[in-house]
Order: structure tokens, then C-alpha cells, then sequence
């Protein structure tokens, strides 16, 4: 079973934390997502992922809870999950993501019009709040057993 658009690009951030990356683009199709990463004191670090290889990766991360390329020190995979589960599921995967100076960008298709959205890294943040206290809350409809 193929892992959701949010869990492939949250792979993609755990090894861009791994490499500390300041600034980012990741282009993306069916069959990869190509990902160039840099810290400003640092060269581009450039790796590419079969939807397969994220799904591995994914599996690796859940089952030990860790990152699965080892210790991150930055907090694009936070970050870039928000932005698959934001993005329109039957939109398909985004053509291209990238940093901009405390937001991120994602390029695709909407309806198949070429469409450009910007998200701001502090919505984004926000956004992670809103879904991890909402997965804890209780319908307000049913009765408690």
C-alpha cells in the first residue's frame, strides 16, 4: 500500500534535517522525488527517492520512532508533512517544493491549472499544533462508554 503524499514528503524533510539544511527544492514526479539541500556553510547535498525507497524509509521511522537517516538537526520534516496534508489529496503530488525566506512554496497542478501556493513556516507550525491536539480529542456527539 502506497504511503500518503504527507508521509512521502515527511521522509524527505527527516533527511534534510539529517543534513541540516537551511534551504531546500525538491522537484517531484511519479516515479522520484530529486531533493537539493544546503546549510550556508556547506555544499549542496543532492539525493533522489523512489516512492518505494520513502515508503521503506517511512516503515524504518515508525517502527523505531526515530529518524531514519539519524539525528536531525534542523525541522523540515514537521514542516513539509503539514504541507502534503494542506495540499488537495486529489491534486497528486506537487511538481516542485521549495524554501523562500520563512515560507515554503509548492508548485503543481489544481484542476489542471498550473497553480503556485505559498505557505508561511509559522502557519505551517501552527498547523502541526492543530493536528496533533485534534488527534486526541473526543467526538463531541457520541456518549463516553
Amino acid at each position: 500500500m502506497a504511503i500518503s503524499l504527507a508521509e512521502q514528503l515527511r521522509v524527505v524533510g527527516q533527511w534534510l534535517d539529517y543534513h541540516g539544511a537551511d534551504e531546500f527544492d525538491v522537484d517531484c514526479t511519479r516515479e522520484r522525488f530529486t531533493i537539493r539541500g544546503w546549510h550556508h556553510a556547506t555544499p549542496v547535498q543532492v539525493r533522489w527517492f523512489t516512492p518505494d525507497e520513502l515508503e521503506v524509509r517511512s516503515a524504518a521511522a515508525r517502527s523505531s520512532h526515530q529518524n531514519p537517516f539519524g539525528p536531525g538537526r534542523s525541522h523540515w520534516s514537521v514542516f513539509l508533512r503539514n504541507l502534503g496534508q494542506v495540499w488537495p489529496g486529489d491534486a497528486g503530488a506537487p511538481q516542485r517544493v521549495q524554501t523562500q525566506t520563512g515560507r515554503l512554496q509548492i508548485d503543481g497542478q489544481l484542476a489542471g491549472v498550473p497553480t503556485a501556493q505559498w505557505y508561511e513556516e509559522e502557519w505551517l507550525q501552527q498547523a502541526n499544533q492543530g493536528y496533533r491536539t485534534q488527534a486526541f480529542r473526543l467526538p463531541t456527539d457520541e456518549p463516553l462508554a
